[in-house]
């Protein structure tokens, strides 16, 4: 039997995926910014917007360990002997999960791209079907959205090998304390590396490109979804009683880290520049703090089952299906080749802007129903279901 949707979840993925378009589609309206008087104002409450970005990154990061989290340590208490048939499993559902979608955009990418000469083909573009493009050095500016998605894929992909070895190696421990030391092992490592050669990183956009979109930089992000997993399936109901608290502590920080990033990265202080302790800080510890802070509202958002508002349950609902199409569609595909041929004006940008977000909503739509959702219930043929994200006990 198919489990229910957790709208709770289902809010904060939409809550992601709309940070994310907000963030990268506002550039149309910038013409506004020219409007006698107003412009000025409206450029600084448009500005606002310049976290949205990553936290609606590390929010998708986050939702993706809890989620993939739950399955394998399910899988894993359950299974007498988890080993290859276990993890060949997860992989066949993962894949037939992310993969069809991501080649699909990823083809229709480099076809327009050439034709339209704005990036014609490369061998190094290759790279991109097997997520090697930033696997420890930056990305290219080809289809730029497409380096967390090596960041989730190689999670997937090193999970349950990590798991599998650890149990392996550690024969007489509990599986419980497996989990737990998959966790540590995940949080330490790419915290590590972080400290290994980013002290000297003086240029934002190079915190940017070569620190928070590096996949052996990154992959520590996941893990903190992965712990909330661990948590919620063996400490269930001591999270329950304190999931409104962790919420509370989770805006809290999310609102003053995001403002800190704001401060030292955005603004005329320039302190990741010139305090080597500030700089420390943005690139070691807040790729770690942020995606922490957002596991913090996992528990209340994994035990909210219904909502009062139907319009709003609806919504969440569909919008979260659509995520990962929309994800794929609404900034390298649509959004850019916009940029490249339209002029916007202060007269028309809201007009184009509006048709820009029906475009993003009605083609996600489109490939969720007719491509992704058909492909992903080819998975039926090839693998076992996965057991259910939380169950009712």
């Amino acid at each position: 039997m198919k489990p229910s949707r957790i709208i709770g979840l289902d809010i904060m993925r939409a809550i992601a995926i709309l940070m994310v378009l907000v963030f990268h589609s506002l550039v149309i309206v910038s013409p506004l910014y020219k409007i006698p008087v107003w412009g000025s104002m409206i450029h600084k409450v448009l500005a606002l917007s310049e976290p949205l970005g990553l936290l609606g990154v590390e929010l998708f990061f986050v939702l993706s360990g809890f989620l993939i989290g739950t399955i394998l340590i399910k899988v894993f208490i359950k299974s007498e002997n988890y080993g290859k048939s276990d993890i060949f499993n997860f992989y066949v559902r993962r894949w037939f999960r992310t993969l069809p979608n991501y080649w699909l955009i990823l083809l229709a990418n480099l076809c327009i791209y050439q034709a339209l000469q704005m990036d014609p083909f490369s061998a190094d573009k290759l790279r991109y079907f097997l997520f090697l493009q930033n696997l420890w050095s930056p990305q290219p500016a080809f289809f730029r959205e497409a380096w967390s998605l090596a960041v989730e894929e190689w999670a997937y992909l090193t999970l349950p090998v990590v798991i599998f070895a650890l149990s392996k190696i550690f024969k007489a421990s509990p599986k419980k304390k497996i989990i737990f030391l998959t966790f540590v092992t995940y949080a330490s490592t790419f915290l590590l590396a972080r400290c290994s050669n980013n002290l000297s990183i003086t240029d934002p956009l190079y915190f940017d490109s070569g620190v928070r979109k590096v996949v052996c930089y990154r992959l520590d992000a996941i893990s903190y979804g992965l712990l909330m997993a661990y948590l919620l399936l063996f400490y269930k109901h001591r999270m329950a009683k304190i999931r409104r608290p962790l919420l509370m502590i989770s805006i809290v920080g999310i609102v003053v880290l995001s403002f800190i990033h704001f401060v030292g990265i955005f603004s005329y202080l320039q302190l990741y520049q010139t305090s080597i302790r500030f700089r420390a800080f943005i690139n070691i510890f807040f790729l770690s703090l942020v995606p922490l802070f957002f596991s913090l509202s996992i528990p209340y958002a994994a035990l909210l089952t219904t909502i009062s508002s139907k319009a709003i349950s609806k919504a969440a609902t569909f919008i979260s299906k659509i995520s990962y199409s929309m994800y794929l569609v609404h900034f390298s595909l649509l959004l850019l080749p916009m940029l490249h041929f339209g002029a916007f004006t202060i007269h028309n940008c809201i007009p184009y802007y509006l048709l820009y977000l029906a475009v993003v909503f009605g083609l996600s739509s489109v490939i969720y129903y007719y491509y992704e959702k058909p492909v992903m219930d080819l998975r039926k043929r090839f693998s076992k279901d996965d057991p259910a994200i939380i169950s009712k006990s």
